[in-house]
C-alpha cells in the first residue's frame, strides 16, 4: 500500500490542515498513531534508527575486530612489497599487456591521435643495455595537446638485435651518419635533434682526446680505476685507508665534523654518455689520491702474480708524475666550467634564450681561464705535489720526451705546460 493511500485513511488533520476537534483529541491521536505497522509508527521507528549512530555504516566498519584489521594490514603490506619489487626489477604486473598484439593497442593509438589533433609531434629514441645485456630501445612520443600542455607518452621498449646510430660529437662536427640519413630518406620533413647535453659531453671528450697528452692521461686514469676497483677486496682497502686518513685529519683539526660533511667517496670509470661522470671521477680522484697510491703500493708488493705487480708499479709511477697531476687539475677545471652548462641543458624548463646566455658565459669563462688562470693552476698543482711528496720539475729545465738523448727536446717545461698543454687543450 502506498504512503499516500495510508494518509487518506488516517486523515490529513494532523499533517496538512490542522486539528480542531480537541474534545476528542486523545481518541483522534490514538487513531492517527494506529497499529504497530501504521505509517506513523514506521516513520517513528525510522527516525529512531537515524538518530542511533551505533547503527551507521561507519560504526559498523569500525566494529571489525583487530584480528581482521591485522589480516588486512598484512595483505596490504604484501601488495606494496610486490609492487616495489616489480618496479625495481622492471617486471610487468599480471595481465599487464602493452605489446603490439594487445587488444587495447588500437584504442590507445586512437586516443593519442585524437589528443594529437593533427599537430606536430616528436619521437624520442634512446637505446641502452639492460641487466641481461640485451639492447633495449625506448620510444617516447612528445607533443602539445589541444589545451597547450606538453605531453609525453611512453610507447614501449623494443628489443633490437641490429642497431645503427650517430653520436652527438659527430653530428656537431657536421659528419653525416647512417641513422639521420635513413630517417630523412623515409620522411624528408623530419628534423633530427640530438640531446644537446649529450652532444656537449661527447664533443668535449672527443675533442680533448685528440690531444696526445690528454689521451694518454685518460688511458692511465682508466687503467688505475680498473685496477683499484677490480675487486671487492681492493675497494674495501680503499675505503679503510680513506677512513684512517680522515681520522688523522680530524685529530689534527684540518677537517670538521657535521651533517653532510666527510661523506665516503667512491671511484667510477667515466662514461662518455654520463654527463657528470667525468667531473665526479676527477674530483674524487684528487680527494682519494693518497689512498689510491696506497692500494697500488700494496698490489705492487702483494699482487697475485708478476704481471699484476708490474702493472701496479707502473701505474704508481704514472700517477705520481708531475705532468699527470698537472693534467688532472687542468681537466677538472675545464670540466667544472662546462658542468653548469651540461646541467642546464638537461632541465625541461630551460629556454633557448637562457641557454645561449649560458653558452656565451661558459665561453667567456674558458677564455678568462686561458688568459689569466695558468699561474693559479700551477699553484694548485704545486700545493698538491707538496702534500703528496711528488717531485716538481724546474720550469726552466728542458722537457724530455724520453730517456734517450735523441728524443730530448729543446722546449722547456714552462713552455710545454703552458703552450703545448694548457692553451692547446682550451683552444681545442
Amino acid at each position: 500500500m502506498r504512503l499516500e493511500d495510508m494518509k487518506i485513511k488516517v486523515g490529513d488533520a494532523f499533517t496538512t490542515y490542522g486539528f480542531r476537534g480537541w474534545n476528542k483529541g486523545l481518541e483522534r491521536l490514538k487513531s492517527h498513531v494506529g497499529d504497530v505497522n501504521s505509517v506513523h509508527n514506521r516513520c517513528f521507528k525510522m527516525m529512531l534508527d537515524l538518530m542511533n549512530q551505533a547503527q551507521s555504516i561507519l560504526t559498523s566498519l569500525d566494529k571489525q575486530s583487530e584480528k581482521i584489521k591485522s589480516k588486512h594490514r598484512v595483505r596490504l603490506n604484501a601488495s606494496i612489497d610486490v609492487i616495489r619489487y616489480l618496479l625495481k626489477e622492471g617486471m610487468p604486473f599480471r595481465g599487464h599487456d602493452e605489446s603490439v598484439t594487445s587488444t587495447r593497442r588500437e584504442e590507445t593509438a586512437k586516443a593519442i591521435i585524437e589528443d594529437l589533433n593533427g599537430n606536430f609531434f616528436g619521437i624520442l629514441v634512446d637505446e641502452s643495455k639492460d641487466v641481461s645485456h640485451k639492447e633495449q630501445m625506448a620510444l617516447v612520443l612528445r607533443y602539445v595537446n589541444k589545451e597547450g600542455e606538453l605531453i609525453e607518452r611512453f610507447l614501449g621498449l623494443v628489443h633490437v638485435k641490429d642497431t645503427t646510430g650517430y653520436d652527438g660529437a659527430s653530428n656537431m662536427q657536421e659528419e653525416i651518419n647512417s641513422l639521420k640519413a635513413l630517417i630523412m630518406k623515409d620522411n624528408p620533413s623530419a628534423y633530427c635533434v640530438h640531446c644537446f647535453a649529450h652532444q656537449l659531453q661527447l664533443t668535449l671528450v672527443a675533442v680533448e682526446k685528440k690531444h696526445h697528452n690528454i689521451n694518454i692521461f685518460f688511458d692511465i686514469l682508466a687503467n688505475v680505476l680498473n685496477v683499484v676497483g677490480g675487486s671487492y677486496k681492493r675497494r674495501e682497502m680503499l675505503r679503510d685507508d680513506q677512513a684512517e686518513k680522515l681520522d688523522e685529519l680530524l685529530v689534527l683539526g684540518e677537517v670538521h665534523t657535521g651533517s653532510g660533511l666527510n661523506q665516503e667517496l667512491g671511484l667510477q670509470i667515466p662514461d662518455d654518455t654520463r654527463w657528470r661522470s667525468h667531473f665526479k671521477t676527477l674530483r674524487n680522484f684528487i680527494s682519494l689520491f693518497s689512498s689510491i697510491v696506497h692500494v697500488l703500493g700494496v698490489l705492487t708488493n702483494e699482487g697475485s702474480n708478476y704481471q699484476e705487480k708490474a702493472l701496479a708499479k707502473s701505474l704508481v709511477e704514472d700517477i705520481r708524475s708531475y705532468e699527470f697531476v698537472y693534467i688532472l687539475h687542468l681537466m677538472l677545471k675545464i670540466i667544472a666550467i662546462t658542468y653548469d652548462l651540461n646541467m642546464a641543458l638537461q632541465r625541461k624548463d630551460q629556454d633557448i634564450v637562457s641557454t645561449m646566455k649560458l653558452v656565451h658565459f661558459t665561453k667567456r669563462q674558458l677564455q678568462t681561464m686561458r688568459e689569466s688562470k695558468w699561474n693559479s693552476l700551477l699553484e694548485d698543482v704545486s700545493s698538491f705535489c707538496d702534500k703528496n711528496s711528488i717531485m716538481i720539475p724546474k720550469m726552466d729545465d728542458k722537457y724530455g720526451l724520453g730517456k734517450s738523448k735523441r728524443k730530448s727536446s729543446t722546449v722547456i717545461y714552462s713552455h710545454h705546460l703552458h703552450v703545448e698543454v694548457f692553451c692547446a687543450t682550451i683552444d681545442l
